[in-house]
């Protein structure tokens, strides 16, 4: 392993040398060194770790925002947990397979020590699965038997196309409360271009099939593909306003070291070799100077007809049409734990500000215009959806 070629031979001269110092890279006298890489496969083998912490957090991040976590919440004590490692998936914006390699699945009977010690000894009552992918554990339906032997609430990342109205109700007959659901788009060419290898349809029936068995579905979505246009975008966002969608978790399509995405936009973006020193792979970082402090914070988008700042527009307009309507808040309200309404109602308001700030200061014409309408209650929508409401529902008002 390479950690253990670090402890015991940092200062050797056979240092990078042999089997063991696959995964190290360093620089001496001058000259980079980058050994082959190096794929860890041990979590299906090493004992449980020492669950030593616990996730408090500030009601704010770093931008005095108010936190968006609450959609994670499915108890008052959760406790993080991976299972299995990698994807399965080869998506262009990712580079998660490219960093692990091939699948490993911890056996469920190391999980179900895991469990022991998580909940016996101390007192979880939630778990959020942070796999890419839960539903690649090699032994999946055995851990769904485990859980719900455990009788503990949970949520979890999975992909549309594995997921099933079989499946879903045999994970809520398991706990499962919450799962992010990696759509990303509603248009099929965005699909295609991020090799995603499913259809719109997939997604509809996911979303459908999580929802039907009372699962909340948190949306991943993403914006800003080189193909994509002011209409096709708005379109996106209606097609996905249909959808019974529990939280929206958006984001701007940016090259990320690595993935796919970055070598095509290497070809496009001469500026990439801005990022870092002198354009390193090994040494990237956000230049926001150059790129704005706007999401991607620091980096630069690629579509080719819309720039940093619409596309942002855009994206805050997304979340807005998503959360001021009366069927989110319904639905957010029913399967949120109780003990998040007052945060929740921080982030309604918030989302409130946001829109008005759109309707009097967007750049876009129809930006200024749909916001204006979210927050008169009447949005743009197609006649087959459920009329949109109050923007900040009774429910969620502070102090209510």
């Amino acid at each position: 392993m390479p950690l253990r070629h670090l402890l015991t031979r940092l200062f050797d001269a056979s240092f990078g040398d042999g089997p063991d110092a696959r995964g190290i890279c360093y620089q001496l006298d001058g000259h980079l060194h980058v050994s082959a890489p190096a794929f860890d496969s041990s979590l299906a083998t090493i004992p449980a770790p020492a669950f030593a912490y616990d996730l408090s957090q500030s009601r704010s991040d770093f931008i005095n925002r108010p936190q968006d976590r609450w959609w994670k919440a499915t108890g008052k004590h959760p406790q993080i947990y991976v299972c299995t490692q990698s994807c399965r998936a080869r998506c262009t914006f990712c580079s998660t397979y490219l960093i692990h390699g091939r699948l490993v699945s911890r056996p469920v009977a190391l999980i179900a020590q895991d469990l022991d010690f998580i909940i016996d000894e101390h007192g979880h009552d939630s778990l959020q699965f942070f796999d890419d992918d839960l539903l690649q554990h090699d032994e999946l339906d055995a851990l769904m038997e485990l859980l719900q032997r455990r009788r503990i609430a949970w949520s979890c990342n999975a992909r549309a196309e594995f997921m099933t109205p079989e499946r879903a109700r045999q994970m809520f007959g398991a706990g499962c409360k919450k799962v992010f659901l990696g759509v990303e788009s509603f248009d099929q060419r965005s699909l295609d271009y991020y090799r995603k290898g499913t259809t719109v349809e997939m997604n509809r029936q996911a979303i459908h099939a999580l929802d039907d068995a009372g699962i909340a579905v948190v949306c991943g979505y993403i914006i800003g593909a080189p193909h994509d246009t002011l209409d096709s975008i708005l379109a996106d966002i209606d097609r996905m306003l249909e959808l019974p969608i529990f939280f929206l978790s958006g984001s701007i399509l940016t090259p990320d070291i690595g993935s796919v995405e970055f070598l095509r936009a290497r070809k496009t973006i001469p500026a990439l070799r801005l990022l870092g020193d002198g354009g390193s792979d090994f040494n990237l970082k956000p230049r926001p100077e150059l790129f704005g402090a706007g999401p991607p914070y620091g980096l630069p988008t690629v579509c080719t007809s819309l720039s940093k700042a619409e596309l942002n527009e855009l994206y805050e307009l997304a979340e807005c049409s998503f959360f001021l309507r009366e069927s989110t808040a319904e639905r957010v309200t029913r399967l949120s734990p109780p003990d998040q309404l007052e945060l929740i109602a921080e982030w309604f308001q918030w989302n409130t500000a946001r829109a008005e700030k759109l309707a009097q200061t967007a750049r876009l014409d129809i930006v200024r215009e749909r916001a204006a309408a979210v927050l008169s209650g009447q949005p743009h929508r197609p006649a087959s959806q459920v009329p949109a409401v109050s923007p900040l529902p009774a429910a969620f008002e502070l102090g209510a």
